[in-house]
């Protein structure tokens, strides 16, 4: 199925500093709350990046990215809109409670689907 993936980059430069665990814990609270508004979850993977980057955007060796990477599982969230609207309020609130960084987006399309057990047996009895 196509769907959308999106590729959120929290920038900490300057003196917008923040951990992993920070971002994460205040995702998860957002995500709570907008599931509670909406009944749509945003989950997602974090990951550690390290920034390459120029004295003119404040970038010091110990400047760092995290990186959220969220997919709309088109099974259980069908409203491609909604979805939009419910993932733009998480990050935006996240951005909020880390003092407005430095944030891009990404929206990809991309295909989505998910292997069980049952299907990855049934493709290799098929094989064989």
């Amino acid at each position: 199925m196509i769907t959308e993936r999106y590729i959120i980059n929290f920038y900490s430069i300057g003196d917008k500093r923040f951990g992993i665990e920070e971002v994460k814990r205040i995702w998860i609270n957002a995500a709570i709350k907008e599931n509670e508004r909406c009944g749509v979850f945003i989950n997602g993977v974090i990951e550690h990046l390290e920034l390459i980057c120029d004295i003119r955007d404040e970038c010091g060796t110990d400047s760092q990215g995290l990186r959220i990477i969220a997919a709309r599982n088109p099974v259980l969230y069908e409203d491609s809109e909604a979805y939009f609207s419910a993932i733009r309020r998480v990050i935006l609130d996240v951005k909020q409670k880390l003092d407005n960084p430095y944030v891009t987006i990404s929206i990809c399309s991309t295909n989505f689907f998910t292997l069980t057990v049952s299907s990855v047996l049934a493709y290799y009895v098929m094989e064989v």
